[in-house]
């Protein structure tokens, strides 16, 4: 790449319209033949000002995960996001999911966002922005999952909801209780209070109020009566 090549490029600061930029920088590299990775190096030669210590800020972690021209737009339109977007932009950064609603209701709006903001979806901040509006402990099973697409997350998150849905609308169960088919049917009893199952050896208590019987495979049912 020549200093002429690379002067072709404007330069991008905080006063320039991100998505113009980029529309400009598309048309320089199709009209130079660069490869995708020459433009992302032109590009941030480009950077002045805000921009250039913007970049600099990231840290090389965060820049080494920026491979593509779509890796480049998605974080140039996030933090220099075009005055039209602007309201879109608070909407996506702000989106939340709301527990009235269902996940797909939320998976929508969250695709409605990304679309009108032209953000590539496969993206690291559209999957983290995602994830960000979950409730807490949904949040924690999608990210256990390590999803690495955006899909990957919907997925998780809807099957996570299926489950929690499924598990809600179950009947309240009795204490369930290990049956030998071989043991001769017990007696009914009535329990005076919460039971609590102590193996047959176990140390008893001493306390007078406390009551037990006999159960299936030695152990025995205690229960402790009401003062």
């Amino acid at each position: 790449m020549s200093l002429r090549e690379l002067q072709a490029l404007r330069t991008f600061n905080y006063k320039a319209d991100a998505d113009e930029w980029l529309q400009h920088l598309h048309h320089v590299r199709r009209f130079l033949h660069w490869t995708e990775t020459r433009t992302l190096q032109a590009a941030i030669l480009r950077f002045k000002g805000d921009a250039y210590l913007w970049w600099c800020a990231l840290g090389a972690s965060t820049q080494d995960n920026i491979k593509t021209l779509e890796h480049l737009r998605a974080a140039l339109l996030e933090r220099f996001p075009p005055a039209s977007d602007q309201v879109l932009w608070s909407k996506f950064i702000a989106i939340k999911y709301h527990e009235v609603e269902r996940i797909g209701h939320f998976i929508d709006r969250f695709k409605i966002l990304t679309d009108k903001l032209r953000l590539y979806p496969q993206h690291e901040l559209c999957i983290n922005r995602f994830v960000e509006g979950l409730p807490h402990e949904m949040q924690r099973h999608v990210l256990r999952s390590q999803p690495s697409t955006l899909q990957d997350a919907f997925v998780t998150a809807s099957k996570y909801e299926q489950h929690r849905l499924a598990v809600t609308s179950l009947p309240p169960t009795a204490l369930a209780i290990h049956v030998d088919a071989r043991a001769p049917a017990p007696r009914m009893i009535e329990p005076k209070a919460s039971l609590e199952w102590q193996p047959h050896n176990h140390a008893w208590h001493t306390d007078p109020s406390i009551s037990s019987i006999e159960g299936y495979g030695g152990h025995r049912a205690l229960w402790r009566e009401p003062l």
